[in-house]
């Protein structure tokens, strides 16, 4: 596991078996998610309400919670040549391996090591997971999952409505929320 801050990234690796209860625990940065890979899309077992209102307003509040981003190879290529470093380097100093997706771990108190004075420095190229935030199946389900996700989200509630099958699109990783 490592951990990371605002000035410096340092490294802190812990037992394989701690890692594994971290994975489990960290669900997504909401305890109340289920861990489900980006590119694995899961059906809403009851499609939310439509239309659903969300604006992002780059607050970096979900990027700022405890829990684990899951990022592809390509992803994290193109966050690799976002930032102008080495694939390797970057591997090395804030990513974490599974045997199948690049981890970014988040713990209590700390933020992504790609979140700069607030704003995500990989924005345009950010990972899936991100990308379709907070439109996670685990989040839309219901209307009540929705509203409890509220408090750690300003831009919910906020901007455009979307469509139960926009809301489906970004649930299969299709799309953007900004």
């Amino acid at each position: 596991m490592r951990k990371h801050s605002s000035k410096q990234l340092k490294i802190n690796v812990q037992s394989d078996d701690r890692r594994e209860n971290l994975l489990a625990s960290h669900q997504f940065f909401n305890p109340a998610c289920q861990l489900h890979p980006p590119s694995a899309p899961v059906p809403m077992k009851h499609p939310a309400p439509s239309p659903f209102r969300f604006e992002c307003t780059q607050c970096g509040q979900c990027c700022s919670r405890p829990g684990v981003v899951m990022i592809t190879n390509p992803e994290l290529v193109s966050i690799a040549h976002a930032l102008g470093v080495n694939l390797e380097y970057l591997k090395r100093i804030c990513l974490d391996y599974d045997g199948e997706h690049w981890l970014i771990e988040v713990n209590e108190g700390e933020h992504c090591p790609f979140l700069e004075n607030d704003r995500c420095s990989v924005h345009a190229v950010k990972p899936e997971q991100c990308r379709t935030y907070p439109f996670w199946p685990e989040i839309v389900e219901s209307l009540q999952t929705w509203q409890a996700e509220a408090p750690y989200c300003p831009g919910i509630g906020r901007g455009p409505a979307y469509t139960t099958h926009q809301i489906r699109e970004l649930t299969r990783g299709n799309g953007s929320t900004g």
